[in-house]
């Protein structure tokens, strides 16, 4: 069964894994600003093909060096979604990752949000076309935020919460 090298590079963080048909293997996840050709042959057996969607477009020939040619991303694939969107090419390539896997397995119309160093919402019309979204700060930008511009919110580190409801 072929094995592919499913990558995104984020502002903070890059996250891959192998997937074979269905099957997402382990995620790996590593800090962007330090990913090296050398910790990705590290830690993936070279695969048959690397689909890469990426908002950091300086990493994306790291990855190309581990492993050569890649599949970007971009408004030029087929992915199962049409664009109806005055500048196609200005759309994020995980927004439309996004946008792709929401439709495949969910259905349309929808709205995609993702929380990372932004977060998106991203919108996919009846007809099953991404017709464009938002983008707001993230949460760790937003604590900071907070705690710099008010006189009582302490600083906080983000971690998984216990109870979606804060107390």
């Amino acid at each position: 069964m072929k094995r592919v090298l499913l990558v995104d590079i984020s502002n903070s963080y890059t996250k891959a894994a192998i997937a074979t048909g269905q099957r997402i293997g382990k995620v790996h996840r590593f800090s962007t600003s330090s990913l090296t050709a050398t910790v990705l042959k590290r830690t993936f057996t070279p695969p048959d093909c690397v689909v890469l969607a990426s908002v950091v477009p300086a990493q994306i020939p790291v990855v190309e060096a581990a492993f050569g040619s890649v599949c970007l991303i971009g408004p030029h694939l087929d992915l199962g979604v049409g664009i109806d969107f005055p500048n196609p090419s200005a759309i994020g390539a995980d927004r439309l990752a996004n946008a792709a896997g929401c439709a495949a397995h969910y259905g349309f119309p929808a709205i995609v949000v993702d929380f990372g160093t932004a977060v998106t919402f991203d919108v996919l019309s009846a007809k099953g076309d991404y017709i464009g979204g938002v983008i707001a700060p993230g949460l760790e930008s937003m604590t900071t935020y907070l705690h710099t511009r008010t006189a009582l919110l302490p600083k906080i580190r983000l971690s998984e919460p216990a109870s979606v409801v804060g107390r």
